[in-house]
């Protein structure tokens, strides 16, 4: 009977829990209650679990009292026995005493009956009660609506937020929008006012000019006057100039013929002195002439220094050697590697003598440096250094040295002393561009030029110190110890 009844207790007080539960719902479904989702899922997550424990010991009580129903039918079918048994025995103080015991026996067992009957009443009651779950489902369901509600409400609060923040952003963009237009209109209205005073002196200017176009005005009319005396002089004077020069025509012809008759005296003079002075080549290379001889007339003389072969090169009395001339355009000096190395043009009138020539000339002994200047409108200068020296082909004949600097002109070749020499197919400048291909002529670049002697004269490339040449040589000879 104890499981029984202590299956009953347990039943009571789950169905205060659920009482509990429900009670809890219903304040929460007031206006003013303020209990968060999380605690009335706590809740309803504890009810479940308290009904499948409450479930599991129904089974094991209803299963007890399957056994107690087992039990009491035995003890039925004993009292059928002690029954028979009664009516059997006849032993009077033993029959009355089991009479007593009997009844009693009777008695306490229909009590038991009753009881356990108005218990399983009960249960029967309980378990209906609790398998009438509807409630739980509704509150169940109620919950999920409620999840689904909260989800939607926060997407559609996060969906606000953005929005609010896209608000603020759009809001922030257009009031920048607005200040730069007042930026801008403050601007304009300036300009305005800027263009309205310009306006205004330009009318003031505008009048003055009036005045003083009317004042020349009277002075064209005086001019046109004078200018009509003058040209009645001018066609006096071009008669009479008209006469001058066939005078002057008759004259230039005899200087003509006297010119020519001195001119082949030149040559018959030039000759002979070539005649009186010539040395064979042989004695040159004999005597292993390496620079230009001094105290020789000027003339173009073959060079013989050991590493290059033979060439010719212009010399004059005083033991310099020209390496460069410009002075009539009639060389193109916008060349390739293989020209400025070896050299090119017309030894007696413009050329370059060659970078390798340079190159072996200055290597083992140093030079000094003459460059004679003219240039158009400005007269003449030169420059004068004295430790000039150039590098291999391997250095992309570096200029490596100039020494010190001595002369009417400014020192140009200064800002090119350490670069490497480019031409068009060639750039070793430190130009983004090709400075050779730009200037139209090789030279040693640095970025671009300060002096460029082989440059293009009618590009205005052709110059020193940024300055227009007419007319520029390069001269070298040993230097003097």
């Amino acid at each position: 009977m104890s499981p029984r009844i202590f299956g009953i207790f347990l039943i009571i007080s789950v169905l205060d829990q659920l009482y509990l539960v429900d009670g809890t719902n219903g304040m929460e479904e007031s206006p003013s209650s303020d209990l968060n989702m999380e605690s009335k899922c706590s809740a309803y997550y504890y009810l479940e679990s308290t009904i499948k424990e409450l479930k599991r010991k129904l089974d094991f009580y209803e299963h007890q009292l399957q056994i107690k129903d087992e039990h009491n039918k035995e003890n039925v079918k004993q009292m059928e026995t002690i029954y028979k048994l009664q009516s059997q025995l006849a032993i009077n103080s033993k029959e009355k005493e089991m009479s007593a015991t009997i009844n009693d026996l009777k008695n306490r067992l229909v009590s038991a009956e009753q009881q356990l009957k108005f218990k399983d009443d009960l249960i029967k009651e309980k378990v209906k009660e609790i398998h009438d779950c509807d409630l739980i489902k509704t509150k169940d369901k109620q919950i999920l609506e409620l999840d689904e509600k909260v989800n939607f409400m926060t997407v559609t609060i996060s969906n606000l937020r953005n929005q609010l923040t896209k608000s603020r952003d759009d809001v922030k963009v257009q009031i920048k929008d607005i200040n730069d237009r007042t930026e801008e209109v403050k601007r304009r209205d300036d300009i305005i006012k800027l263009k309205e005073k310009e306006i205004s002196d330009k009318s003031e200017q505008i009048k003055n000019m009036e005045g003083k176009i009317s004042v020349k005005h009277n002075q064209l009319e005086i001019l046109i006057a004078q200018i009509l005396t003058k040209n009645n002089e001018i066609d006096r004077l071009n008669n009479q100039t008209k006469h001058d020069l066939e005078k002057i025509t008759e004259m230039a012809d005899k200087i003509t013929v006297k010119d020519n008759q001195l001119e082949n005296l030149s040559e018959k003079i030039k000759h002979d002195l070539e005649t009186i002075t010539e040395i064979p080549d042989e004695l040159f290379m004999c005597r292993g002439v390496e620079d230009c001889p001094i105290g020789r007339p000027n003339g173009i003389y073959k060079i013989n220094k050991p590493g290059i072969p033979i060439f010719e090169a212009p010399c004059n009395s005083t033991g310099w050697m020209t390496i460069l001339r410009r002075q009539d355009e009639s060389v193109d000096f916008n060349r390739n590697w293989a020209n400025y190395t070896n050299g090119f043009g017309y030894l007696n009138r413009e050329f370059f003598i060659g970078l390798e020539k340079l190159h072996q000339m200055t290597k083992d002994k140093p030079h000094e440096l003459f460059i004679r200047l003219r240039f158009f409108n400005r007269g003449s200068a030169h420059a004068h250094y004295d430790y000039f020296q150039i590098g291999s082909e391997q250095t992309f004949y570096k200029l490596k040295s100039l020494g010190t600097f001595s002369g009417t002109a400014r020192d140009s070749l200064r800002y090119h002393e350490g670069m490497k020499f480019s031409t068009f197919d060639s750039d070793n400048d430190n130009y983004i561009f090709n400075c050779a291909e730009k200037l139209r002529g090789a030279w040693w670049y640095d970025d671009c030029s300060d002096c460029c002697l082989t440059g293009s004269r009618r590009e205005g490339h052709f110059h020193w110190n940024r300055i227009d040449c007419e007319f520029a040589e390069m001269l070298i000879k040993p230097r003097s110890v």
